[in-house]
Formats: C-alpha cells, sequence, structure tokens
C-alpha cells in the first residue's frame, strides 16, 4: 500500500516573508509614484498641457488599477503564496503596458507615457547609446531597471517582462500537457547574441531590436494586432449599422435608430508592411515553448542576458536548508533551469525570482530570501561560455557591420525614401539647427520598436523593406500614396523611446522638410489633357501648389488655362497632394526625398 502523501505545512509568517511583502507593495506604489512625476514634470513629451483636473484625473486612472493591485496582493499574500502574488503583479504589468501601447494615439489627450516600457529597456538604450546619438534624457527609466537588478537580483524577467508573461500564458494554456523528454538548453547562446548586438550597434549597425524583448512584443502589437482591431471594429459597426436598418424595415424602430446611429463612429482601417512576417516571428517565439519552459527567455533573449551578468549581485538568493530531503521537484520545476540536479546551487544569472521553486518545495526547504551576504561557490556555477566563442560573436557583430555598411543602398539611397519628420534636423525659432541629425544617425539610434507606426494618425508611417537597404528594415518610412503627414501631428517624436524620431513643436513642422513633390506633366489631368483638376492645391496645407496660368490657343482666341506647379520654398513634402491626387495607380504628382545636409 502506498503511502499517504504528506501534507504540506502552512507557511509561517516569518519576518522576513513580511518584509518582502513591504518590498514589493512598495515597488509597485513607488514605480506609480516615478511615472506620476515624469508624466508631470516631463519638459519635452506633451502636445498639450496639463489642465489641472483633467491631469489629475489621466493620472488616478493609470495610478488606480496598479495601487488597488498592490494593495489586494499585499492583503492576502498568505493565502496567495509568493506565486500568485507574482503571477498577479505580472497581469498588472502586461495590462499597464497594453493600455501605455493603446494611449500612442492622436490627439495625445492622455497623461500617461505610452513608450514608458521601452524607456526602461536597458537593451535598448544601451545599443542606442552605443551606437547612435540617442537622447539620454529620455532613457532615464532604465537606470531605474538597471538599479533594480543590481538591488533585488533579476526580477524584471520574472515580475514585470510583458513578453515574458505572454510567454507564460502561451505556455500555460497552449502546451501545458507538453514536456520534451530533454530539456533544450543554450543558455550560453543569449550571451554570445548580446556580444554580437553591442558590437555591431558600436559599429552602426542594429541588431538588438532582433533578441530585445520589448520592441519585439511593441513591433507584434503595432504591426499585427493593432490592424486586426481597426478592420474587427470597423467591420463589427458597420455590420451592427446594417442590421439596425433592417430592423428599422421590419418595424423595431427604436433598436435598428440605435444600431443605425453606430454608422460613421467606424475607425479607418489601419494597413501595415511586413505584418506576416511579424506574426510569424512572434508565433514561433511562442511556440518555442513546445521544446521547454521560457525557451526564447533562457536561449535567446538579449534583454535577460544583459540583466543576467548585473542579477547575480542582487540580494534577493535562494537559499536550501536542512529540511531538503532531494526530492528534486525543485528542479523539475524551474522554468529557467537555474537549479542544478544537486539543488544545493542555483545559477543566480539565470534565476528569475518567480517562487516556483519555493511553491513547489514540501517541506519549505528552499526559501528566497533577503540576504547582503555574498554569493556562495555553488551559486556562481559556470555557464558554458567560452573566451574563443565570445570573440567569434564579437567578430561577427563586426563582421554584419561591416557588411551592412559595402551595400549600394547605404552609398546610393532611393529617391523615394521619405522619413518621418521627426528624423529630420530640429530647427529652432532662430533658424538655428541645435543637432544636427543625417540618415546614418537615424539608423543608428532607431530600434525598430514600430510605436511611431502605430501613432500616426494617417496610417503614413510604414516599416521599410529594401528602399533604406537591409540595414534600415523595419525603420519607419513615410508613404504618401498610403498616408500622409498631418501637419497639426508631432506624434512620430513624442512616442519615440530613444530620439531617433525627436520631439519637435507643431510651429516648426513647417521647417521640417521632408522632401519635395514633383509634377508629372506628361500623366497629370491639367498639365496633359488640359482640364481643371483642384485636387493637389486643395489639399496642399502650406498653399505649396499654387496654379500657374498659361495661354492655350483655341478656335476664337487664346484661352487661359491653370497648370499647378510646386513652389519649392513652400513645400515640406507631406504627400498631402499625393494622396488626394485622382491619377491611378502612380499619382501625377509625387514627393521625392532630399539629401539631409549637417
Amino acid at each position: 500500500m502506498a503511502e499517504k502523501q504528506e501534507a504540506r505545512p502552512a507557511p509561517s509568517d516569518t519576518a522576513p516573508r513580511r518584509l518582502t511583502a513591504r518590498i514589493v507593495a512598495a515597488t509597485v506604489v513607488l514605480g506609480e509614484l516615478a511615472l506620476f512625476l515624469f508624466a508631470r514634470f516631463s519638459p519635452t513629451y506633451y502636445t498639450l498641457e496639463a489642465d489641472g483636473p483633467g491631469f489629475v484625473r489621466g493620472v488616478m486612472l493609470a495610478a488606480l488599477p496598479l495601487l488597488l493591485l498592490a494593495g489586494y496582493l499585499t492583503a492576502r499574500w498568505r493565502d496567495l503564496g509568493w506565486k500568485g502574488i507574482r503571477r498577479g503583479v505580472q497581469l498588472g504589468f502586461l495590462a499597464l503596458f497594453v493600455m501605455l501601447f493603446v494611449a500612442a494615439a492622436f490627439p495625445m489627450y492622455s497623461y500617461l507615457v505610452p513608450d514608458l516600457f521601452l524607456r526602461a529597456d536597458p537593451l535598448a538604450a544601451g545599443s542606442a547609446v552605443v551606437g547612435g546619438d540617442a537622447e539620454l534624457a529620455r532613457l532615464w527609466p532604465s537606470l531605474v531597471v538597471i538599479a533594480l537588478t543590481l538591488l533585488l537580483g533579476r526580477v524584471f524577467c520574472g515580475w514585470i517582462c510583458p513578453l515574458g508573461t505572454c510567454i507564460d500564458l502561451s505556455d500555460h494554456l497552449l502546451f501545458r500537457r507538453v514536456r520534451p523528454r530533454k530539456r533544450v538548453l543554450w543558455p550560453q547562446l543569449k550571451y554570445y547574441v548580446l556580444a554580437a548586438s553591442l558590437v555591431a550597434a558600436a559599429f552602426s549597425l542594429q541588431l538588438a531590436h532582433l533578441f530585445d524583448p520589448i520592441p519585439l512584443l511593441t513591433r507584434a502589437l503595432a504591426l499585427v494586432l493593432y490592424p486586426i482591431v481597426t478592420l474587427a471594429q470597423s467591420a463589427g459597426v458597420s455590420g451592427a449599422a446594417r442590421v439596425g436598418e433592417a430592423l428599422t424595415n421590419l418595424g423595431l424602430g427604436p433598436v435598428g435608430r440605435g444600431l443605425s446611429a453606430l454608422r460613421g463612429t467606424e475607425a479607418s482601417p489601419v494597413y501595415l508592411g511586413h505584418n506576416l512576417l511579424v506574426l510569424a516571428l512572434f508565433v514561433g517565439l511562442l511556440a518555442l515553448s513546445a521544446y521547454g519552459r521560457r525557451f526564447w527567455c533562457r536561449n535567446l533573449c538579449g534583454l535577460g542576458a544583459l540583466l543576467g551578468l548585473l542579477g547575480r549581485y542582487g540580494l534577493l538568493k535562494r537559499r536550501v536548508n536542512q529540511n531538503c530531503t532531494r526530492c528534486l521537484r525543485c528542479h523539475i520545476e524551474c522554468k529557467m533551469s537555474a537549479i542544478p540536479q544537486e539543488v544545493e546551487g542555483t545559477a543566480l544569472r539565470e534565476c528569475i525570482l518567480c517562487w516556483d521553486c519555493v511553491h513547489a518545495c514540501p517541506h519549505d526547504a528552499n526559501p528566497i530570501v533577503l540576504t547582503p551576504q555574498p554569493s556562495a561557490p555553488k551559486d556562481d556555477l559556470a555557464f558554458g561560455l567560452t573566451r574563443r566563442r565570445l570573440v567569434a560573436a564579437m567578430a561577427a557583430g563586426l563582421g554584419l557591420a561591416m557588411a551592412a555598411k559595402a551595400t549600394p543602398a547605404r552609398a546610393h539611397r532611393s529617391q523615394r525614401l521619405l522619413r518621418p519628420p521627426g528624423a529630420l534636423p530640429v530647427m529652432s525659432e532662430a533658424g538655428l539647427t541645435p543637432r544636427p541629425f543625417d540618415e546614418v544617425d537615424f539608423l543608428e539610434t532607431c530600434v525598430r520598436c514600430g510605436e511611431c507606426m502605430k501613432a500616426c494618425p494617417t496610417n503614413a508611417i510604414q516599416p521599410a523593406l529594401a528602399e533604406a537597404g537591409w540595414e534600415g528594415f523595419w525603420t519607419p518610412v513615410l508613404v504618401p500614396k498610403i498616408g500622409y503627414c498631418e501637419h497639426n501631428c508631432n506624434l512620430c517624436g513624442t512616442v519615440c523611446p530613444t530620439g531617433a524620431l525627436r520631439f519637435f513643436y507643431i510651429a516648426e513642422k513647417a521647417r521640417l522638410i521632408i522632401g519635395t513633390a514633383n509634377i508629372n506633366r506628361n500623366t497629370c489631368i491639367a498639365w496633359y489633357e488640359d482640364r481643371d483638376c483642384l485636387a493637389c492645391n486643395e489639399a496642399c496645407s502650406y498653399q505649396a501648389v499654387p496654379f500657374q496660368y498659361l495661354p492655350m490657343d483655341r478656335e476664337g482666341g487664346p484661352v487661359w488655362h491653370r497648370r499647378p506647379v510646386v513652389d519649392e520654398g513652400k513645400c515640406t513634402g507631406c504627400g498631402q497632394c499625393e494622396k488626394a491626387c485622382p491619377v491611378k495607380p502612380e499619382a501625377a504628382i509625387v514627393v521625392f526625398g532630399k539629401e539631409r545636409k549637417q
């Protein structure tokens, strides 16, 4: 007869647990306070000024959910256990991430900071600073994450990272019953990826965005989920309006009129390129969990490698006491494979302090404690790095950067390559350029997060494919055929986390020259067909397409005919004329880019 399994004892109410609970609650509250102060005193963020009561309401709406969550988890930490508390905190930060993503919209009435998670990303900040001319004032939240990692350990990966939460959710929902017989482990691979990315960034090639979870998830939401949501909302509203009309015809007037009133409220569909490629990569990333829990985090995440190097000095550490029976439950449950089969040691570079091992142990034999004591020898486990492979990874990053500089696309940019106005020199009221900025600077600083593409109100900003060379892949470009640059908008420079797209004031926009419009007289209706067409003239917000009156010989005498011309002194290259031109498939007036000079 099998022995009855020993019941797990209730966790004791010890002083270290109470102290750690207070630290978690205080961290969440202080994070909200930092968000409040940043939103209130940021000098270069808002397109609208704080208006007192409206500002307070916006901040309270942002702070209230996390404050309530912190209070609830603190009150029930003894019942939920640290694993339950960690899950609640993860969901709270994922909700905050989505809320900030939605807030990146025109007009910017929200007092949140849509790119807060991107600014708090140490890898994105480091690669932008090492490779380009990033605005350091925007990236100070990343210093908070670094300080938190140095103080407590790699808590960002286990408690805050929104992509880690998505991986945990997909692992629980899709791969809970699928477990490999052997663990697929290449934990050293992410350190080689980190080394190659930083070396490539130092030589003007950005690769970190391919292995950085925050830009990766933001890009997936911007290029895949956001267009799907807008299409679904538009189709749903249109369908409801048609149902309302049918109900009205059937005599159900009040209900039918209510549904019919929805017509006109549907969102304009958003079309962004490369969405299938981004979707395939994101689904593939989640599918890696079939080969092991948190496969991406353990083996490929560049941010995890950076935080792992810093987190081994944190104060929170796993300790094994005399109650351990070596049942190996902690080793089996560890999603990061940070606990070896000997179970006494812990790979602190890999431990994300998720408390799964504590929850799995039936004897409370491996608590996570707050201790200033240095790491034990068994906690400093070797993680397989070799000097030869590290040098090879750095050489690979250098080789990729040199290859990027040798491509023809770098020397001969496409004439149709148009960058958003935030990528151009910002002109002051005195007509000076405080800091010159060119195409190379832009490529070195942009982290390819897609935040500007989501925020653009006219869908004009698209991800680049080949027009900027393969080093400019996924960088933002302006496509007037799809949308024009709204003259009363500065969101692209507002939501950019690194300053690759700079903040500028609306009054400065007329001096930010994206390009110059050019009229093809062989296809223009007014020039080629001698018919009146006012489309480009009426669409231009800068009065840069006036009419030129020319005589035409007709029976009975000359007839004065008006034809559009481009005033290059006023044209900013916004693309309103190209978007409005009725000539298809290629507009008769198109915008060509200009070389930006320092």
